[in-house]
This record gives structure tokens, sequence and C-alpha cells, in this order.
């Protein structure tokens, strides 16, 4: 899967954690085990991460994420929480106590060892379980609470936070940046992936705005799963010359046109009019191994423009 991304414009801008989910897998699916947290309604602690996953689905449309919820783990909140079962799971109260005082969620993410792509001297890997655990004794608000009383933690701000790290966001500043002075844009420090979580009464005023995000949410967000496109082979690649390879494009959202790099010195340019233009064929008349370049430009309703560089070595 090829994945289009964006470049930061500012060194302590958003960050990645290093992973990502692969887009085969998703709708990303999610388990809650047995309900505890006795601040919140039963009924509310699921409602609260459907709530939470939805609002980067709908405030960062650009990423086009998506999500399922598969049930409660019945019996299973005892046992705690188990990074190898490949079941992403939600857990109240901490129940392997693991997470020490001031610590509000953590979010235990693993990978396959699969790597996704690499950027700016960054590996990113694809994630294979994530398990996210709310800590014990918090007082949590939910979020129609807040305007009776914001005397606590709003749950709803946390649990999207912790879904950002799930899907592979970092901290839009850390705590040692903010010391240092490094962090003064307010659009890093009232990010929802701020390294610190709001205060009930500032997640209020960001809610009754309209959204709990900033842009760099949306912008970091929009750099790990914004539009992409693939190309691939729809013949053979191998025999003896002249052999004639066709190619087939796909993409996520329009592609505009593209410029192809057959790896034997020929350029071609192709202005995408209509779907026959998504697939091209080139002849090879020399024997040898070839890469193939493409750049691809296109625009989307959510996106704007956009454009995507790969390549396949030595078909």
């Amino acid at each position: 899967m090829i994945l289009l991304l964006f470049a930061t414009n500012s060194a302590f801008a958003w960050q990645h954690t290093g992973h990502l989910w692969d887009r085969d897998m998703l709708p990303l699916k999610w388990y809650l085990s047995d309900y505890t947290a006795e601040s919140l309604p039963a009924e509310y602690q699921e409602e609260v991460i459907q709530t939470s996953y939805d609002n980067w689905v709908n405030d960062a449309p650009c990423a086009q994420l998506s999500h399922q919820f598969m049930g409660v783990r019945t019996g299973h909140h005892s046992t705690g929480r188990d990074s190898t079962d490949s079941k992403n799971t939600f857990y109240y109260d901490d129940p392997n106590d693991e997470q020490g005082g001031g610590i509000l969620g953590v979010t235990y993410t693993v990978n396959n060892g699969m790597v996704a792509f690499n950027r700016e001297g960054q590996t990113y890997r694809y994630a294979s379980d994530s398990d996210i655990v709310f800590s014990k004794d918090v007082p949590w608000v939910s979020t129609p609470d807040m305007s009776l009383s914001c005397q606590g933690t709003p749950i709803e701000a946390v649990a999207t936070h912790e879904i950002g790290h799930q899907w592979g966001m970092g901290h839009s500043c850390e705590e040692a940046e903010v010391t240092a002075g490094l962090c003064e844009d307010t659009e890093l420090r009232n990010a929802n992936m701020f390294w610190a979580a709001p205060d009930c009464n500032t997640f209020k005023a960001a809610y009754e705005a309209g959204s709990i995000f900033t842009s760099d949410d949306i912008e970091g967000m929009t750099a790990l799963y914004g539009p992409y496109a693939t190309f691939d082979a729809s013949t053979e690649t191998y025999g003896g010359v002249p052999l004639t390879v066709c190619f087939n494009l796909s993409s996520t959202s329009a592609i505009r046109n593209v410029e192809w790099i057959f790896g034997d010195g020929t350029v071609t340019d192709v202005t995408i009019e209509s779907a026959d233009d998504y697939e091209i064929c080139h002849e090879y008349t020399e024997k040898g191994q070839f890469t193939i370049n493409v750049t691809i430009y296109g625009e989307s309703e959510d996106c704007g423009e956009w454009k995507y560089t790969d390549r396949e070595r030595a078909m």
C-alpha cells in the first residue's frame, strides 16, 4: 500500500510514533474489557470510545480513517492487557497496576516488524496490536456532565488523545520542549496531542467551540493516512524481448496526471481523462531489470491537491 506523505513546516510540529496501520486492516477493530470504572456509567464507557474514534474520523476526513467496535470481552478484565492477542482492547481501571500516579492513560502498541516506509530518517512499521489502558482512581467527567460540573478529568479528551497514539500520532510537544521554551505555538500547545491533558474547563471550551483539535492534530494524522495511490503490473513482467508490460493505477482520490519513468530511458506523461488512462503499456526492447518510477498527481474534495512518487525496483 502506498501512502501519501506531507512535509512538516516546523521541527516541533506534529510528531509520529513510528507505527501505523496497514489500510488492509481498516476498519480498525477494537474491543472493551469488562466495565469497571465506577465514576462513569457502564453504557457511557463504550459510547465515549465510539465518540473519541469518530472525533478523528470526522475532523480529519482527509485521513480516511474507519473503525469498528467488536464487543465486550466478558471476563477479560481480570487478566489484564495482552499485546500478543491481536485484539485492540480498552481497559478501565488499570487491571495490571502498570501505571503510576499522575498518568491518565497509556497506549501500548506493538508492531509486526514489517516496514511501511522510511521518512526523514524515521522508519515506520505496521502495528499489529494496540491496547489502551485508563488509570485507576481518576475522577473522570463525562462530556454531558461538563456543563453541570467540571471537577475532574474529561474522559473524552484523554480517550481521543490515546486513540491518536493508537493511530500513530506522537505528542505535538513534549514536556522537555515546553520547559526549554520550544513550544510557544498555540497550535501545538492547544493540540489534543499535546503531552499533557487539558483541564476540564479548557476542554469544555474547545468542545463548545466545535473542535477539540488544532491544525497540528489534523495535519499530523493526514500525513499518516492521507490520499494514497498504487500501481501494479497487469501482465507478465519477464520474458524475451521485445516484451510489452502493462501497468494499472489505483487511488482513493481522483488522479489528475501521472509521470511514468520506465527505467529504460523512456518517460511518459499521461493526463487522466477517463478510466482507460489508469492503464498504460510499455514495450521493453532490451534485456535487463528495470526500476519503475511513478509520480502521481491528484486532488480530492477533502484534501485539495496532492502528489506522491513511488517506485518498483528490479521488475
